[in-house]
């Protein structure tokens, strides 16, 4: 009889084995975060059991634990951490996170999470794929300037002195010639004044002169070459000398490669970083360097500067006549360049003269009659 049961008992155990195979199959499985199957592990605690745990971080909040759900903790079990009771909030495999509020938990403090008897599901999620770079597009405005959305008080400074500006220089020289028979002696005394009534109006007043006391050379020729004053600059101007400008007066340079003149100067801008400029006037003695009727000098002016380049290179040409006492003089044509590479300066310059095709001098009608070039070389010790 009891081998009968027995036997009856396995065909029954045999034939529900398929259908126990079948419905595991097509039981559902939990999906990740992306969409995909994820693995789940059961975890049974059959008893409370005590795990040591270490504080690995602290932030809003919250503490982050060293143990997880691989150790048997779970949400609701209770943390132990210098004598104060914590819950665990959220659990992964191999970490747990518990509500610390505003209490203090210093990162590597020690406690022990008490964890309940149970079974319980060990999820592992993998995180979604992240998304491409195109999603994110135009979805961030344009950031808003500080500035567009500050509007700040004025603050008055108080009373000043005045709107212009004035710069002024005073030196004394002094060079001494001693020989057994006499002693030569020069002493100069020279002011240099630059004036600026406004601020905002490019006007300007510039003087520049000079003193001289002689001793010892009354015996000797050329006293008319020694003058007791002498006056390098005079004039009034307007503009900026890198675009439209115009000056009237005693001029220091009629041109780049000019001496002084006493008359105007016109310049306006012709393409980027270039100007062309035109002047006319009387030249001054050459000698005492008064003002005179007898030579009078004109021409144009070509310059090309780039102070925004390294070397700060500038080009000019310039192309003049003069007359004297009636009659055509000088006709040149003067070109120069100049780098300055650093606080340094390198230049150079070549000059041709034009003459009649009868001149005294037999000079053909077009000679090269200057040629040269400089150097500036500066250098700190400190």
């Amino acid at each position: 009889m009891n081998r009968w049961l027995s036997s009856a008992g396995l065909c029954c155990a045999l034939a529900l084995l398929p259908a126990v195979v079948l419905a595991q199959a097509a039981s559902p499985q939990p999906l990740n975060a992306a969409g995909t199957h994820a693995a789940v592990t059961d975890v049974t605690v059959t008893h409370a059991a005590v795990t040591d745990v270490t504080v690995t971080d602290v932030a809003g909040g919250q503490a982050y634990l060293s143990a997880g759900e691989a150790a048997g903790l779970r949400r609701g079990d209770r943390v132990s951490i210098g004598g104060a009771k914590y819950t665990v909030v959220a659990v992964a495999r191999d970490s747990a996170t518990i509500a610390v509020g505003d209490t203090s938990l210093a990162v590597g403090a020690h406690g022990r999470a008490t964890t309940s008897p149970g079974t319980h599901d060990v999820v592992e999620q993998r995180l979604p794929a992240p998304a491409d770079l195109a999603h994110y597009r135009e979805q961030w405005p344009d950031a808003t300037r500080p500035a567009s959305t500050q509007h700040p008080e004025h603050v008055a400074l108080g009373k000043t002195t005045g709107q212009g500006r004035v710069n002024a220089l005073l030196s004394l020289t002094n060079a001494d010639v001693i020989t057994s028979a006499s002693v030569i002696s020069r002493t100069e005394l020279r002011g240099r004044v630059s004036y600026e009534p406004w601020s905002t109006v490019p006007l300007r007043f510039d003087a520049d002169a000079a003193g001289a006391g002689w001793v010892g050379m009354d015996a000797r020729a050329g006293t008319g070459s020694r003058p007791n004053l002498r006056v390098y600059q005079l004039q009034a101007s307007y503009g900026d000398r890198a675009r439209w400008f115009a000056a009237a007066g005693r001029l220091r340079y009629a041109a780049q490669a000019l001496g002084p003149l006493d008359g105007v100067r016109a310049q306006a801008p012709l393409a980027q970083n270039f100007t062309v400029g035109a002047f006319g006037g009387f030249a001054p003695n050459p000698i005492d360097g008064k003002p005179g009727t007898d030579s009078t000098r004109f021409g144009t002016e070509l310059r090309w500067d780039a102070p925004e380049r390294a070397l700060r290179p500038a080009l000019a040409f310039t192309a003049y006549g003069s007359q004297f006492a009636g009659s055509l003089d000088e006709r040149r044509m003067i070109a120069t360049a100049d780098v300055f590479p650093g606080e340094h300066h390198v230049g150079g310059y070549a000059e041709v003269s034009l003459f009649d095709k009868n001149n005294p001098w037999g000079a053909p009608r077009a000679e090269l009659s200057a040629a040269g070039a400089e150097s500036t070389v500066r250098f700190d010790p400190w």
